[in-house]
């Protein structure tokens, strides 16, 4: 054994452990070079060579040092969940407008009736409640006593007919200011009812003329007043008491 062996081999200092160095830190600090960078950034640099770690005051974790990051949702997921078509929206059809008549029909109030403009389509019972409706009121304005005559006129020809049979609507709608007196066929009766008028006292004139004339003849006086007797058909005795049977009729 030689003298080397003797005296044993000497102990070997372990190599410390090299730590990779990131390559964007190489590249980083070959391309900037390591003057341009501030002291944070060395000591960072010397802290992460020598300890592996990350420095306790680092701000933002080093490009070295893996960033763990969630796993990406998959399609599905990130589109959120699914749902199932949505059913079709079914509108309700819009009602029908409510006309005036039938507004009128259903509340009977005094403001509807007089928005009413045609009559025709009610019954007669209805139209006679709508008058006596108005002229329940205590006071008739223009616009119901306008609504009055349509109301009459909406009988048409039957108008007067229905006028006799309730006087007691007809009457009292002309004393509260309607105008049924300007209508067509009232203003038609009125003038019939005086041609009727003048016919009949033509008529009584003409027989009462005739009369006279007989009478005249049969007492024998004249139109200018003279008296013949003896040209009378009665008898001269009995003319005195033809006159006075005369004057008592002409009396009675």
């Amino acid at each position: 054994m030689g003298p080397q062996e003797s005296q044993g081999a000497a102990p070997q200092r372990p190599t410390p452990t090299q730590v990779p160095r990131a390559a964007s830190e190489s590249a980083a600090t070959s391309s900037t070079g390591w003057g341009a960078l501030d002291s944070q950034t060395q000591r960072d640099l010397l802290h992460r060579a020598f300890c592996g770690t990350e420095p306790p005051d680092a701000a933002t974790p080093s490009a070295a040092s893996p960033v763990q990051t969630a796993p990406s949702p998959t399609r599905a997921l990130a589109a959120g969940p699914s749902h199932p078509p949505a059913a079709p929206v079914q509108r309700k059809p819009a009602q029908a407008r409510e006309t005036p008549l039938a507004r009128a029909r259903r509340t009977r109030a005094i403001d509807d009736i007089k928005a009413v403009d045609d009559f025709g389509p009610l019954s007669d019972a209805e139209r006679l409640a709508f008058i006596r409706a108005l002229l329940a009121q205590l006071w008739v304005g223009i616009d119901d006593k306008a609504a009055l005559v349509r109301i009459w006129t909406s009988f048409d020809g039957r108008m007067l007919a229905v006028a006799g049979a309730h006087p007691g609507l007809w009457r009292p709608s002309r004393a509260r200011g309607a105008k049924l007196d300007k209508l067509s066929a009232v203003t038609d009766v009125q003038a019939r009812f005086r041609s009727d008028v003048h016919a009949r006292a033509r008529d009584i004139l003409g027989r009462n003329e005739a009369y006279v004339r007989a009478e005249m003849d049969a007492l024998g006086t004249s139109e200018r007043g003279t008296v013949a007797p003896a040209a009378s058909v009665i008898p001269e005795d009995e003319q005195a008491d033809y006159l006075a049977s005369v004057r008592e009729r002409a009396e009675e």
